[in-house]
């Protein structure tokens, strides 16, 4: 809860990259799930991923 209270993570509603997402998804091959991340990426910057 810290990291949201800071504003380190953010929450926004999917509807901002629902159109590009699609797009993405079916040029891609992805999950449209997938391809919000990708989408938000675009708009935000960087995308970062972690494996465990």
């Amino acid at each position: 809860m810290e990291l949201f209270d800071s504003g380190v993570i953010a929450l926004e509603p999917e509807r901002y990259y629902l159109r590009d997402a699609l797009t993405i998804a079916l040029r891609s091959g992805i999950t449209v799930y997938d391809s919000l991340y990708v989408a938000q990426a675009t708009v935000k910057g960087p995308l970062l991923t972690c494996k465990v």
